[in-house]
């Protein structure tokens, strides 16, 4: 525990934390390997359910087209009418106007610009309609201020549900990130008939020492580097961030006992869509175990480790990323998911 405590408070390591990031967005950076393991015991998935029309759309965003596939990155994330959820007023943007509708969930302190500018930019918009959203007190869902007591994992996936009902969109695959593949995974247990595929990537499966003392290092400002610090301060203040990393890192310890949220370990056997759960090899918030615990209690997934990822793979090599994710996205069945190119390697376990 004394080593593992001076590794990771050590200054040197923190700046390996939050070196080769080449944008000024996401909280965190990545990297990755690969593996697999396959036991497709429900059937096939077929995709092509959008039920969002272009007319219920612009109820609830006049400024939207669903013929204009060209995103605007300054101003992604900024809709014009926010929607009441729980008397909630949620942020949220689309992008494209495919059949295959794909939710978008972000990390801890995560908005829908800092986290996912990349992918709304490159992903095809003719294939697939992609939505996303601030969690409550994140980004410009505010006020409220972010409430980590309880299962807030899983409220969000509730709310964020509540969110694509008013949206028209009933049947949709996630791509959650970190905090958000956590609430992917909640998603999914709760709402198996929704989830088409589920993909995750840098989320943790239980609380370890690495994790409490990751978030314990992430309550110390002093700590972070000025390309995270920096837009980090201009979304929220000083104040505001300071607080919800203390909020975080005590909800983390709480669930240290039980292994994090033991909620989101017992609706693991219960999620029955196609899973793909990715892995940075070099991810330096999180080890291998964590997307191998998913993929082991999963019963319809696969693991896929990228070479040089760390923990915002998706952002420092998006093409690599979209290239296995969409393949995985439009695969026919999880038995006919396989890939090799020469950065990323796919195996069967």
């Amino acid at each position: 525990m004394r080593a593992l405590t001076s590794r990771l408070l050590s200054l040197k390591v923190w700046n390996k934390l939050t070196a080769d990031v080449t944008q000024k967005s996401g909280p965190f950076l990545v990297k990755a390997k690969s593996s697999f393991s396959v036991s497709p015991k429900h059937g096939t998935f077929l995709f092509g359910n959008r039920s969002l029309s272009t007319e219920t759309a612009a109820k609830v965003d006049p400024n939207i087209d669903a013929n204009d596939n060209e995103v605007n990155l300054a101003t992604l994330g900024r809709s014009k009418e926010k929607v009441d959820v729980d008397g909630m007023l949620i942020n949220w943007d689309r992008a494209g106007n495919g059949d295959h509708v794909v939710l978008l969930l972000p990390g801890i302190i995560g908005c829908i610009q800092h986290d996912f500018a990349p992918i709304f930019k490159k992903m095809d918009k003719t294939k697939y309609t992609l939505v996303s959203w601030d969690p409550p007190g994140y980004g410009r869902s505010r006020p409220p201020s972010r409430d980590f007591s309880g299962v807030f994992y899983r409220r969000d996936g509730h709310t964020v549900v509540k969110l694509m009902d008013k949206l028209g969109y009933d049947k949709f695959s996630i791509l959650g990130w970190s905090n958000g593949g956590i609430t992917g995974g909640h998603i999914a247990a709760d709402y198996p008939s929704r989830v088409h595929r589920l993909v995750t990537w840098g989320a943790h499966s239980f609380a370890d020492e690495r994790a409490v003392m990751f978030t314990k290092i992430m309550g110390d400002l002093d700590m972070w580097s000025p390309k995270m610090l920096e837009p980090a301060v201009a979304m929220y203040g000083r104040d505001y961030l300071l607080q919800m990393m203390q909020d975080w890192h005590k909800a983390v310890s709480e669930f240290y006992n039980d292994g994090l949220d033991a909620t989101f370990k017992e609706g693991l056997p219960k999620i029955i869509c196609p899973t793909l759960a990715i892995h940075g090899e070099e991810d330096p918030v999180l080890g291998v175990e964590h997307a191998e615990f998913l993929r082991d209690n999963i019963p319809n997934s696969k693991l896929w480790i990228m070479p040089k990822g760390k923990h915002n793979l998706h952002l420092r090599y998006t093409d690599e990323f979209l290239k296995v994710v969409t393949k995985f996205l439009d695969s026919y069945s999880i038995s006919c998911f396989k890939l090799t190119t020469n950065l990323i390697h796919l195996y069967q376990l």
